[in-house]
């Protein structure tokens, strides 16, 4: 998937399709299969493999946040004053499910397996993991609010200006690791590396060598 001009493109068998405009929210299935992407209110799934686009009827409120949830769904959120709707949509092309969290969220994730997000708040600073199938929230106090998150299969790691806090799944702090400067995006790397990338540089870093309590 690449951005050029204000269309995004995908490279499948030996050219470049269109994938939509680059100004849209967008998330693509777990499997890689499909792109969802919201442009002005109005959320779109695109098959890679069929070229088939399925427009989902509008909300008729500004869609702020957008993930897949797994490889048949993909998860809206809405905010509106101190409150969120999250919202379910079918890639067949249906609003399915949705509910509303009391507290306004300023970043969506998806989480390190299918059904399951991350997402944020900053006032307070709060961490919320939601899985669905059953429904389940999950709330954590934050010490501020992060730049990114990488969810693990053990945990999170947490960018907290130029320090990573690694978390295990019930919010014990395992340990920090100093960076040089701020973090702006964190990946996982399987189990035990994490990738980093600041406004300068990129980094890997190998979590068996820092002096954190957690065994691999």
């Amino acid at each position: 998937l690449a951005a050029a001009g204000e269309r995004f493109w995908r490279w499948q068998g030996e050219r470049w399709l269109d994938g939509g405009p680059a100004g849209a929210l967008r998330a693509v299935s777990p499997a890689g299969d499909w792109l969802a992407t919201v442009l002005e209110g109005q959320l779109t799934f695109l098959g890679w493999r069929s070229g088939r686009r399925v427009v989902l009827p509008p909300l008729g409120s500004a869609i702020g946040f957008l993930t897949a949830l797994d490889r048949h769904h993909a998860l809206v959120a809405t905010v509106k004053g101190p409150a969120t709707t999250l919202k379910i949509a079918a890639r067949r092309g249906r609003w399915q499910w949705e509910t509303r969290l009391p507290l306004a969220i300023a970043a969506l994730f998806p989480g390190d397996r299918a059904g399951t997000v991350l997402m944020w708040s900053a006032q307070p600073p709060t961490l919320l993991v939601v899985t669905f199938g059953p429904y389940r929230v999950q709330r954590f106090d934050l010490p501020a609010v992060p730049t990114a998150i990488a969810p693990m299969p053990w945990g999170y790691v947490l960018a907290l200006a130029e320090t990573l806090q690694l978390w295990d799944k019930d919010g014990t702090i395992l340990g920090a690791v100093a960076l040089p400067e701020r973090a702006i995006t964190l990946a996982a790397i399987g189990s035990t590396h994490v990738a980093i990338a600041t406004p300068t540089r990129l980094y890997s870093l190998d979590l068996r060598q820092a002096n954190v309590d957690l065994l691999f």
